[in-house]
């Protein structure tokens, strides 16, 4: 009879549990594939950006003259000197440049001849063109390049700025020293500040035609 008793409760208690609602984790463990698929995608990844262009060298073997005085430009060639240039368009007269230097310092693309070139270092070089009274003084910005010593009367193309400046007497007078220096002449004589355009070179290409 105990026995009987016994085998009757075990059998109520199984029936128990198999009527047993499901617990919150079941359920939750039950949820839609598409559900946890989307609950655990990873967010798409960022796109990688191009790759930067490559950096220019900063020594480029086909610009000439920097830090240095450059060797005599040989004759049949173009070279460049101090930079590569970064206006597109075709250079523009001496003339035209002086036209509108009063209202805009540039930057100008000028198509010129050079009349004479500091015979030192190359440090410095004046242009003349048709139209043009009085040469212009080109100075190399940052006095960084210097061109050949041997470029006077070649036809030349510059970019930089163009403005309007007071040269003061000192400076001046350096300029005529180096000039009497290499011409063998006495040095002018310069007494006062002098009123005059000055353009700042960051490229100058020189031509110097065949022999």
């Amino acid at each position: 009879m105990h026995q009987k008793i016994i085998a009757i409760l075990a059998l109520l208690t199984l029936i128990a549990c198999e009527q047993k609602p499901a617990s919150p984790d079941n359920t939750a463990a039950a949820q839609p594939v598409e559900e946890v698929a989307a609950a655990t995608t990873a967010a798409p990844a960022q796109a990688t950006p191009e790759a930067a262009p490559e950096t220019q060298a900063a020594a480029d073997s086909s610009i000439l003259g920097l830090g240095k005085t450059p060797e005599d430009q040989p004759p049949g060639t173009t070279l460049l000197y101090g930079g590569n240039f970064t206006l597109s368009e075709q250079p523009i007269s001496l003339a035209s440049a002086l036209d509108k230097a009063s209202e805009n310092e540039g930057p100008y693309k000028i198509s010129a001849k050079i009349k004479k070139v500091c015979q030192k270092k190359g440090c410095w070089m004046t242009l003349h063109g048709d139209d043009v009274k009085m040469p212009i003084r080109v100075k190399m910005k940052d006095y960084a390049f210097f061109v050949p010593k041997n470029a006077e009367d070649l036809p030349t193309v510059v970019e930089g700025t163009l403005k309007q400046v007071t040269v003061p007497q000192a400076v001046a007078q350096h300029y005529a020293d180096d000039e009497a220096e290499a011409t063998g002449k006495p040095a002018q004589k310069v007494t006062q500040d002098q009123e005059s355009f000055e353009f700042t070179a960051v490229a100058i290409q020189i031509e110097r035609p065949g022999a």
